[in-house]
């Protein structure tokens, strides 16, 4: 498994010093900082800053869905060792849960850094579990959870706000009496003045993102975009496996019935199955074009074509076949009794692991609703499979984003087998679309135009 490594590169550096000249000078700041670049290990690193400099010990990280919140515990675990080398000191951090209440009588009295993360939603959500965030309780004094945490005066570290409605952002804030804000995005749709800015444009010109290219498939059916795909991801497997970088292509799917039949879903679903076909058949015939004694090829024909594709779904807890998420805003739903936390943790735990050249799956499929769980440094291909179109599933607010998050799940440099981040100029993130699609690259990386910042909303402050 290719082990954790934190470099220390100029930008975030940057960003952490104007996080700090911010917060001497006024409660809400805010920072703008591209996906794949840094921004949660600079909000983590601000809350020691804090700690060593002013000496704040609570802390809560407010995100909009269950997939942030997965990702953001596992850096606080992996960058552990790392943060206590830099601080001499470890933070303990908890995932909020309504049948752990008793981990915030720690959070309240303990000494040293106490960092509780947490969805919006499990605060203010009308669900007769999150309601007890509201109930007094005897274990605190006849206090409720809410009270416990605002009469810490916690500092509340908010990421991507523009998910949410600047109403519901405001109203979680007020719940938690914050003694400082930091609201954290790679967009933000209200006119805020980032103390730190660091767009998709910029963090190219930096070398911190991989290149971008939108491709077209030959033809508008989904088996054309599946074909190129694979051809895409060959071509630059071979130009990367000499520098030891793995090559991932994700493949996101609107129905779990592309990937596993319906009827008995241990049988592979008619997009499993072409693709499965499609490549044997590509893997053939560049085979063919190799040398005997080519390493790329030696690596290709040790891979089973059964092991070089895995998908990542919600799974029904009874019969462990993939099912469907049930769409809504701010993350997924239970579905059919399945809960996307199981899924969350697969994809999590597999992340390291699969950069790892000694590991045959190569091809992620998974569904459309979990983008936002995936961000991984070493995708250079992605699709979109769809039958219906994402405002249908999502609603029409996730539409003008939907691909500049798909993008943004692989935007970050690829690593090594060291674990190395590499940015290589010949080795874009390719983005595979039907015909009629593509259009510039640099709408993607300029989400004004999209997203729009809202002039009437100046600020998440009451």
């Amino acid at each position: 498994m290719i082990p954790p490594v934190f470099p220390h590169p100029s930008h975030q550096e940057e960003a952490l010093e104007a996080l700090m000249a911010g917060a001497l000078s006024s409660h809400q700041i805010a920072l703008e900082m591209e996906r794949g670049t840094g921004s949660t290990y600079c909000a983590v690193r601000f809350i020691f800053e804090l700690h060593r400099r002013r000496g704040q010990n609570r802390f809560v990280f407010l995100v909009p869905s269950q997939e942030l919140k997965a990702r953001v515990l596992d850096l606080l675990e992996n960058a552990a060792d790392h943060l206590c080398a830099l601080y001499q000191r470890r933070a303990r951090f908890f995932g909020y849960d309504p049948r752990q209440l008793h981990r915030l009588r720690a959070f309240e009295l303990e000494g040293g850094i106490s960092l509780m993360v947490a969805t919006s939603g499990e605060l203010s959500s009308s669900r007769r579990d999150h309601r007890l965030f509201f109930q007094v309780q005897d274990r605190f004094q006849s206090r409720s959870p809410q009270e416990v945490i605002s009469s810490a005066r916690p500092v509340v570290l908010f990421m991507e706000p523009h998910q949410k409605s600047a109403g519901s952002v405001r109203a979680a804030l007020e719940l938690l009496q914050p003694s400082q804000v930091l609201l954290i995005s790679s967009i933000h749709r209200q006119a805020l003045r980032p103390v730190y800015r660091l767009d998709a444009r910029a963090a190219r010109e930096r070398e911190l993102l991989k290149p971008l290219e939108v491709v077209q498939a030959g033809e508008a059916c989904w088996t054309s975009r599946i074909s190129r795909v694979i051809e895409v991801h060959l071509r630059r497997e071979r130009a990367l496996f000499t520098r030891g970088i793995k090559v991932l292509s994700l493949i996101f799917l609107d129905d779990t019935e592309l990937y596993s039949d319906a009827r008995d879903p241990r049988e592979p679903g008619p997009g499993l199955a072409f693709f499965r076909k499609e490549y044997r058949r590509q893997r053939w015939r560049l085979l063919k074009s190799l040398a005997t004694n080519d390493p790329y090829g030696a690596y290709l024909r040790s891979l089973a074509t059964t092991d070089t594709a895995r998908g990542y779904f919600p799974r029904d807890p009874r019969t462990g076949f993939p099912v469907n998420p049930k769409p809504r805003r701010g993350g997924l739903s239970a579905a059919s009794g399945c809960t996307d936390i199981t899924v969350l943790e697969e994809i999590l735990r597999d992340r390291r692991r699969l950069c790892g050249l000694e590991e045959p799956e190569r091809f992620l499929f998974t569904h459309a609703s979990l983008r936002e769980g995936w961000e991984h440094p070493n995708v250079f291909v992605i699709a979109r499979i769809s039958r219906v179109s994402l405002a249908s599933r999502l609603g029409p607010d996730a539409a003008p984003l939907s691909r500049r998050d798909e993008a943004s799940c692989g935007w970050g440099l690829a690593l090594d087998q060291d674990g190395v981040p590499r940015f290589i100029a010949d080795a874009p993130l390719t983005l595979v679309v039907a015909p009629g699609q593509v259009g510039p690259v640099d709408p993607l990386l300029d989400p004004a135009g999209d997203s729009g910042t809202n002039p009437g909303e100046r600020s998440y402050q009451s």
